[in-house]
């Protein structure tokens, strides 16, 4: 017989260059919604790390073989592939701004930009 398991882990860290669009909803409010949405490209740096662990049994000799393989691969090799392969970043968020006083406001943001994001945070308009 032969059992096998394994697992593995995509670490991405891309750098893209974005615009993004921000609509303040009821902004005379003291405490008032906003959408953003945006779009970009990025970079394909990141890391693929994967392991597996292999059992084989050779009834005929009655031996057990335990095999270990594991391996990390560096994804800038991709940046230098044809057809060259660009990532599109994007980004929806929904968040609220807390109207402190005129020049300083509380936020709390939560969306997708090529991931879940919640944040929050301290905005100071000069």
């Amino acid at each position: 017989y032969v059992h096998g398991s394994g697992n593995g882990i995509l670490l991405w860290q891309p750098t893209s260059y974005h615009l993004s669009f921000r609509w303040e909803l009821m902004p005379s409010w003291r405490l008032h919604p906003y959408i953003g949405f945006g779009a970009g490209i990025g970079t394909l740096n990141g890391l693929l790390t994967y392991e597996a662990i292999v059992e084989a049994y050779d009834a005929s000799t009655a031996t057990t073989i335990i095999e270990i393989i594991s391996e990390e691969i560096n994804l800038e090799f991709l940046e230098y592939t044809e057809p060259k392969i660009t990532p599109l970043v994007i980004q929806l968020n929904l968040g609220f701004n807390f109207k402190i006083t005129n020049n300083l406001y509380l936020l709390l943001d939560a969306g997708i930009w090529n991931g879940f994001l919640v944040r929050g945070g301290v905005c100071l308009r000069v």
